[in-house]
């Protein structure tokens, strides 16, 4: 919403169809003329799956869901999936034709819900998922079967895959990376949990931490992770060394490559 502080020349303020406030709660995009977004709050109401083929001037409702949308992740134009909880039963549906008709995806038998998820290929997706406790799972299989990768009494927040094999995900305070593809999760002492994470390869990254309102910003590393190190981003106009400005922070950013990142 740029209508408190007008964006330079350029760009253009989009509005998207208003469900009584309701929020958006995620969003993608295959190219730059097709996009999918998601609205809503939790399985109290109905939820909706938007998708745009002009680059955002008009969206058309494709989906109504009257239980908990959570993420939406497209492989290509035509192929992709949402996950969520229909009250204490997680959920994961897939479109094969951009949205024109979805299908249930098995998922695991116990799960409440799936907070968020990684989907590598049409085979190989892993979930995060609530029930008494929190777990990540993995189907290499297109849902057929999962299986139980990890465990934890504390929220599971996000999960990264760069491939098939190296990846990481967090709690609310702590970092885990894997290089078997999930078989083992390790503890990376000393740094923080991600709102958003990008690797251009297997050692040059990008996450954005999320511990520390006030003071976290964008991070890099260049060892895989074992590493992170602040980096210099304008804020309100001037840049701070490193340190926010309070109230000023970088929320989420978007990689093209390893050398154009918008924040």
């Amino acid at each position: 919403n740029f209508s408190d502080n007008p964006p330079v020349s350029g760009w253009q303020q989009q509005f998207m169809p208003n469900f009584n406030g309701k929020p958006l709660k995620d969003i993608t995009f295959t190219d730059s003329l097709t996009g999918y977004a998601l609205i809503g709050y939790d399985n109290s109401d109905s939820n909706f799956i938007l998708k745009t083929t002009n680059s955002g001037d008009n969206w058309d409702v494709i989906r109504i869901e009257n239980r908990q949308i959570n993420k939406i992740s497209f492989l290509n134009n035509d192929t992709g999936y949402v996950c969520g909880a229909n009250p204490l039963t997680a959920y994961l549906i897939r479109t094969t034709n951009g949205g024109l008709n979805w299908s249930n995806v098995n998922t695991s038998a116990t799960g409440w819900e799936i907070t968020n998820m990684f989907v590598l290929n049409t085979d190989t997706i892993w979930t995060c998922e609530t029930e008494i406790d929190y777990y990540i799972r993995r189907t290499t299989n297109g849902g057929n079967s999962w299986t139980q990768q990890f465990t934890q009494t504390s929220s599971l927040d996000n999960i990264y895959m760069y491939n098939g094999r190296i990846g990481f995900m967090c709690e609310s305070s702590k970092l885990f990376k894997t290089t078997n593809s999930g078989d083992n999760w390790i503890l990376q002492p000393g740094q923080q949990a991600f709102r958003d994470i990008y690797f251009a390869d297997s050692l040059l990254g990008w996450k954005r931490n999320l511990v520390a309102f006030e003071t976290d910003t964008l991070v890099k590393t260049t060892n895989g992770g074992l590493n992170w190190f602040n980096i210099d981003v304008p804020r309100r106009g001037t840049v701070y060394g490193g340190s926010l400005y309070p109230w000023s922070h970088v929320d989420y950013f978007s990689n093209l490559n390893k050398d154009t990142i918008w924040g």
